[in-house]
């Protein structure tokens, strides 16, 4: 079905209030700042989530959650050894 429909389905099934995740799944209170971060990632070419920029640099998307790729990576922007 229609995304949104599938959203308050798995909403149901962990428990939490239907009427209230309806009004605020279908509101627009927060389509400017959903918009302008849809825009942002746009300018920055981010396809996929997550994505991690650091220093304005995107980072690898094969480090992924290597904690210790991921430090070392910090630690060359910030100039220090590993």
């Amino acid at each position: 079905g229609p995304p949104l429909d599938q959203f308050e389905g798995y909403a149901s099934e962990v428990g939490i209030d239907q009427d209230q995740f309806r009004q605020c799944i279908r509101s627009d209170k927060y389509q400017d700042v959903v918009s302008a971060s849809r825009l942002l990632g746009d300018q920055l070419c981010v396809n996929a989530t997550p994505t991690l920029i650091l220093n304005g640099k995107r980072v690898r998307g094969e480090i992924g959650l290597d904690i210790g790729a991921l430090r070392q990576v910090i630690n060359a922007e910030l100039g220090v050894g590993a």
